[in-house]
């Protein structure tokens, strides 16, 4: 455990006018390209950055004006949008120090990298996890360390800050990143110091504005953190990320941690300056839940992690609708083993009301699918990117693309963006199951947004995971002549559309 620890896991609407346009209008109303497809960084890129191999690699990255910024455990990359390094790969740890990060910090060892560009601010923020202080099953004390480009290019370099959520108290796990018009806010789970029990949850808002400066501060800071005993914010809490502007407060989404077939969802207000309040959580009821099970893959075996039901990739807010995707076991609604394939349950709220204005899995048969992440642009296009394997499929990358008409999303075909040239991926210094993701990341380009990215682990060979980078252009075909007279009838139609780390 010479990298990280590992820690005990917990674990429509429809209308009938809109399915009779869906048959005339079939496959072309949506229409997408593959603008970009390259490979990003591997296990072999980084195993000599950080002296050995781990996994996972949490799969992680962001698009910006320019450039595709790769940030994983053990590895950062700046990529041109063609799939060229700009400048050489460095470790996790020299990218902290470069950003001024301590040595004392540094040395206590890192993992759960996060990224992301922020279009309003025209500013990169990052953030990673250290693993604190304490020695042998002893963990404490650990702290999060927040990035910030100095431009909107990375590689005018980057100035850094730190917290600590709560000294020798807790363990805080799986941060979540998220960035809207007032602050950056960072979500976790939370641990006994000893690694084995989930003991509640923390969220952490810092005021943009004490980020942007020459010296970057958590000046403002507000941190709210609740136990077991009152859950409320959920497991694996984050805030939505939103662009937009106009907002005084945000929503805290996550999957219920005492209950399946539950969201909570929380208010955060004044987030733009020192003293933010929480609100009090509402439980949303939502149709699809369950943990997820085993990946199958060719060989027969089942041999990688599918994580479990929390929301792993960003939440997503655009005007008055938070986007929001888990992976579950769609032929389990609990958390006892059951039979089934693991699935993607996409989920759209209201973002006043909290209510669940759709939601829907996207399903292949008997293969698996898991690792999801959700983009959404203004027009109401969706892409999900994922994995999916199966008895007949390789471990592969895919995304699916959605369109909202009429208030309704539904969601394409599943388009293939890449195939391992393995049939039996493990990551061989592991005990099965082989750790996986623990996440990937999906975006709007912020010059084009019809243009999204996502990037997701795949495999190389047979103890080797890679990442693949991948963007997708979204445009709206010209219904047929069909569709257009339903849609003259008043008809409506709906467009055709469909974790942790142990080191070796």
């Amino acid at each position: 455990m010479q990298r990280s620890i590992l820690i005990a896991r917990r674990l429509n609407r429809t209308a009938c006018a809109a399915a009779a346009a869906l048959a005339f209008l079939g496959a072309g109303a949506q229409a997408q390209s593959i603008t970009a497809n390259f490979a990003g960084l591997s296990l072999a890129d980084t195993r000599g950055l950080v002296g050995g191999n781990y996994a996972p690699p949490d799969t992680d990255g962001a698009i910006g004006n320019n450039e595709f910024v790769e940030f994983i455990n053990g590895g950062y990359a700046v990529f041109s949008r063609t799939g060229t390094l700009l400048a050489p790969v460095v470790s996790d740890a020299t990218f902290w120090a470069n950003a001024g990060v301590s040595s004392t910090l540094i040395n206590q060892g890192l993992t759960d990298t996060r990224i992301k560009f922020d279009p309003l601010s025209q500013r990169w923020f990052a953030t990673e996890i250290t693993i604190g202080t304490g020695t042998g099953n002893n963990i404490q004390n650990n702290s999060v360390l927040v990035g910030v480009s100095r431009t909107s290019n990375p590689l005018d370099g980057w100035t850094s800050t730190s917290f600590n959520v709560a000294g020798n108290t807790r363990f805080n796990d799986y941060p979540t990143l998220s960035v809207d018009a007032n602050a950056i806010y960072v979500g976790s789970n939370d641990f006994n110091t000893t690694g084995t029990a989930f003991i509640g949850s923390t969220i952490s808002t810092i005021p943009k504005s004490s980020l942007l400066t020459t010296a970057p501060t958590t000046t403002g800071i507000s941190t709210f953190t609740q136990n077991t005993g009152s859950p409320s914010m959920g497991f694996t809490p984050q805030v939505a990320t939103n662009y937009g502007t106009g907002y005084t407060g945000a929503k805290i989404v996550a999957i219920s941690a005492t209950a399946f077939n539950q969201v909570q969802v929380t208010p955060i207000n004044n987030t733009g300056a020192a003293g933010a309040t929480l609100g009090s959580a509402t439980t949303v009821n939502i149709a699809y839940d369950g943990n997820t099970t085993v990946v199958r893959q060719p060989d027969g075996s089942r041999s990688v992690d599918g994580l479990d039901n929390r929301f792993s990739g960003t939440i997503y807010q655009v005007g008055n609708k938070i986007y929001a995707v888990n992976a579950i076991n769609n032929g389990n609604t609990g958390g006892t083993t059951a039979a089934g394939s693991d699935s993607i349950h996409w989920m759209v709220l209201d973002a006043t009301t909290n209510a669940v204005i759709q939601e829907g899995l996207i399903t292949d048969g008997a293969r698996d699918l898991w690792q999801p992440t959700i983009a959404a642009n203004a027009n109401g296009d969706v892409v999900i990117g994922y994995n999916k394997a199966g008895t007949d499929l390789n471990i592969s990358s895919f995304a699916a693309v959605g369109k909202t008409v009429g208030g309704v999303l539904s969601f394409s075909q599943q388009v293939l963006l890449k195939t391992s040239g393995v049939n039996n991926y493990t990551d061989g210094f592991n005990s099965p199951p082989s750790r996986w993701g623990d996440f990937s990341a999906t975006m709007v380009d912020p010059t084009d947004p019809n243009t999204f990215w996502t990037i997701q682990e795949v495999a190389t060979d047979s103890t080797t995971w890679g990442t693949q980078i991948s963007a997708i252009t979204t445009t709206s075909a010209v219904p047929e002549p069909g569709a257009t007279a339903m849609l003259m009838a008043g008809l409506g139609f709906v467009g055709w559309v469909a974790r942790r780390k142990r080191a070796a």
